[in-house]
């Protein structure tokens, strides 16, 4: 836990000495910004790709299912019977 805080405090010291050195200094700290918003996005995104898009089996009709399409025909069937029995009057 005290190596995170240090490497914390570091990495906020190098911020600061990027941020106030100039016009090179901050187009490197928007570089390494912009650099590490691709890296964590692109995990983030490709998790999301790997739970919702990895195929579980497999329907004649349907094709591959996989945990997205099971999200999608759940919601359409909750939206369908809510069509149907909210019409009543």
């Amino acid at each position: 836990m005290k190596y995170l805080k240090s490497l914390n405090a570091y990495l906020k010291l190098l911020e600061i000495r990027l941020k106030t050195s100039g016009t090179f200094g901050y187009i490197i700290y928007c570089i390494l910004g912009i650099t590490v918003m691709v890296i964590v996005w692109g995990l983030i995104f490709k998790t999301l790709d790997y739970i919702f898009l990895t195929s579980l089996f497999s329907l004649k009709y349907l094709g591959e299912i996989n945990l997205l399409k099971i999200i999608i025909l759940l919601i359409v069937v909750f939206g369908v019977i809510l069509f149907f029995t909210g019409k009543k009057k």
